[in-house]
């Protein structure tokens, strides 16, 4: 993803703190100057490719508009649906962790809980949470120095939360990189699978020192819900090149864990990218490296992007029917390196991304604004939801967190 550098200016200072170190080119401003009779290529570029895009005969995803919502400031929110039907929305807000309940399916939401906060050292951001399958809450965090070069490192955190929330348990130390922006350790993500064993996937960039600008995904095991750690274990990494921004799911046949990431380098800018297991070998079997038949491009041949497009911080779910949902935040056809969120659809083994849509549209999110850090949630088998920091570019509109629904519509016919 853009290096912070890159948005001082275009996003609110919570935002800011949210950026990863990843690094790429900028894209091209391909915007001229606007005509009483003429669309910019900007806006040519997004009638044709946002507007008027092809979609499946099958299956389509119709985000509903009137469900949009800005439900508060903060950054990098996910959203994920509890076992007694309730959301959980976590997210960072200045420099802590936080939380909003939702009772009605996101149509409301509950006062801000804080999990933990950062204090005059820390800024505390890229919240991630699980909901395990005795009940336990997990709620992850990257702990980042508000001053770098001193005794603070950048490292990945946890707590965890017996009673629903009520209270939290210290905070756990998972993983500490170095005291420098370029040296840290980002973007944790969970995974539990069917025989409890729960996961912590990572990026990381600590093992390279700095001067390379490279980056691995690692990832650490937990076979007692969360409580004690193992060692550190590297999953896949492209020499070269920056594997970032893990997200992993099993599949509901539950024959293979898959993660998504942001590799650029496989295609110039960075592209979603998969990368697989078999549950039965569990990442056993050695890293994935550039020339792995477990490392695949997520997007179908004909949806791939040129390489000068930006299509970074991805997230992936499935439905309970099967189809998988991927989506990333991306320059294509917006103005330098300002991004849209598009979400794609995909086979039941999350390959074969295709027809994209746009859940925050150009109504909210004006010529100078963008989405970042998204995140998509399966609420039932017809219905999602995204969620998205947005920056509207429009001073009468709030920026923050937003959410929206998507319906699902199939046609078996």
């Amino acid at each position: 993803m853009y290096h912070k550098k890159a948005l001082i200016g275009l996003l609110l200072s919570s935002v800011l703190t949210a950026c990863s170190s990843s690094s790429g080119s900028k894209p091209a401003d391909t915007s001229t100057p606007d005509t009483d009779d003429k669309l910019t290529v900007q806006q040519q570029c997004e009638l044709d490719t946002f507007t008027n895009a092809e979609q499946a005969a099958d299956i389509q995803i119709e985000w509903q508009q009137d469900t949009l919502q800005h439900v508060n400031s903060g950054v990098y929110s996910r959203v994920h649906k509890l076992s007694d039907g309730r959301l959980i929305l976590v997210y960072s807000d200045g420099p802590a962790v936080v939380y909003r309940i939702s009772e009605d399916n996101g149509d409301t939401w509950l006062a801000e809980q804080t999990v933990a906060g950062g204090g005059e050292l820390y800024n505390y951001t890229n919240a991630e949470f699980i909901e395990l399958a005795d009940g336990s809450w997990v709620y992850g965090w990257n702990a980042r120095p508000k001053n770098e070069n001193g005794e603070e490192t950048f490292q990945i955190k946890l707590a965890i939360s017996y009673d629903k929330g009520e209270t939290w348990q210290a905070e756990q130390l998972i993983f500490s990189a170095a005291n420098k922006f370029d040296q840290g350790a980002w973007e944790p993500a969970f995974l539990q699978l069917p025989s409890g064993e729960l996961q912590i996937y990572f990026a990381n960039e600590f093992p390279f020192g700095g001067a390379s600008h490279d980056q691995e995904i690692s990832m650490k095991r937990s076979f007692d819900n969360g409580v004690t750690w193992g060692d550190t274990e590297t999953l896949s990494y492209r020499q070269g090149s920056r594997d970032g921004m893990p997200v992993p799911i099993l599949l509901n046949d539950q024959s293979e864990i898959v993660f998504v990431i942001e590799d650029n380098g496989i295609a110039g800018e960075f592209k979603p990218v998969t990368i697989r297991s078999s549950l039965a070998d569990n990442w056993m079997s050695g890293v994935v490296d550039a020339n792995s038949d477990k490392r695949e491009h997520a997007l179908s041949p004909e949806f791939q992007l040129d390489y000068g497009i930006y299509a970074g911080a991805p997230y992936i779910a499935q439905l309970p029917t099967g189809e998988t949902i991927l989506s990333t935040q991306t320059s294509q056809c917006r103005k330098g390196t300002l991004a849209f969120m598009r979400v794609y659809l995909g086979d039941d083994t999350a390959r074969n991304f295709a027809y994209p849509t746009t859940p925050f549209t150009t109504d909210l999110i004006k010529e100078n604004g963008e989405s970042l850090w998204n995140g998509i949630t399966v609420l039932d088998e017809n219905t999602i939801m995204a969620t998205s920091s947005v920056n509207t570019g429009d001073p009468a509109t709030p920026n923050g967190i937003y959410v929206v629904k998507g319906k699902v519509i199939r046609n078996n016919g």
